[in-house]
């Protein structure tokens, strides 16, 4: 669930970097790819967590 509405953020922001930014564009969705990145490891380390 959590990973779905990043998913839709994620490509949300790219077509509107897209859009608004073409000229900025590999920089937004280098900085989207790293952050998205990083809430993923963030959302796994809690859960294997909260399995131990």
């Amino acid at each position: 669930m959590y990973i779905r509405l990043l998913l839709f953020d994620m490509f949300m922001l790219v077509d509107l970097c897209y859009l608004v930014f073409p000229f900025y564009r590999t920089y937004y969705i280098y900085e989207i790819r790293t952050g998205l990145v990083k809430e993923i490891i963030f959302i796994l380390t809690r859960v294997l967590n909260s399995q131990h």
